[in-house]
């Protein structure tokens, strides 16, 4: 990325366009490189202790909120991913596409038990896919990572399910990548805008738990009440995302 007087990130291959904070054209502004940047959720490589998540059939860029995701889970170097597809459990390597990688914390941070205990869920799952195919809702990625979490009471739980790791892991890093990745279109396309943050939201704003999508504090949220803090936004609610059926609908006025 690039940065411009400190106020936007700029993908590199946007250069040709107008800067929207100072009106130059891009290739005529004092740009300087950024050593880092959190703007991408994306990822080239895999990292290690992470449960890394692809879309299936597609890329990022051309996926949507209806697209098929693939997780698996990495070793201790980001190596190798575990996971699961249809002719069994597989570990493989991951390259040449970009990753959403969701860091885990490994039992007492040691990488030796994190790959032990991979590399005996990968062989007992061999065994198992004899027994127990594939199968599209029950024996699938999600079942193949749940069962080796709770295998190691990650967490200190051994009860995790798919619909939990979903929500509490997966479903705002996810979110996340389909605002930057429409964000990122439309600045290719010339439309370079500001990239989408609480400050944009006009101050205390609010993420979805659901999509990860932001929005300004006088948006309406729709907060269940059963989960604690739990906030879906117009579109998740109506596409009933959510376990539970209850809510208080909030607008700040």
């Amino acid at each position: 990325s690039i940065n411009c007087g400190g106020r936007f990130h700029i993908p590199k291959e946007l250069k040709k366009f107008t800067c929207p904070a100072c009106s130059k054209k891009i290739t005529q502004s004092n740009l300087t490189e950024v050593e880092e940047t959190t703007l991408s959720p994306l990822s080239p490589s895999v990292a290690p202790f992470s449960l890394v998540v692809k879309p299936t059939f597609t890329t990022w860029e051309k996926s949507n909120r209806n697209s098929f995701l693939h997780i698996g889970i990495s070793d201790s170097e980001g190596k190798y991913v575990y996971h699961f597809l249809k002719d069994g459990a597989h570990k493989d390597i991951w390259k040449n596409q970009n990753f959403i990688c969701i860091p885990l914390s490994p039992p007492n941070n040691s990488a030796l038990f994190w790959d032990e205990a991979l590399t005996a869920h990968y062989s007992s799952e061999l065994s198992r896919q004899k027994r127990t195919p594939y199968h599209t809702l029950d024996n699938n990625c999600y079942n193949f990572t749940v069962r080796f979490l709770n295998s190691i009471n990650y967490d200190s739980s051994s009860s995790h399910t798919k619909d939990e790791i979903v929500q509490k892991w997966i479903s705002v890093p996810v979110g996340a990548t389909e605002l930057y990745v429409e964000w990122l279109s439309r600045a290719k396309a010339g439309k370079l805008e500001p990239y989408p943050s609480f400050e944009n939201c006009g101050g205390d704003g609010w993420a979805c738990d659901t999509c990860g999508g932001l929005y300004g504090k006088k948006e309406a949220r729709f907060r269940c009440q059963i989960c604690p803090d739990y906030d879906l936004c117009h579109q998740c609610f109506e596409g009933n995302s959510h376990e539970h059926t209850k809510f208080d609908v909030l607008i700040e006025v």
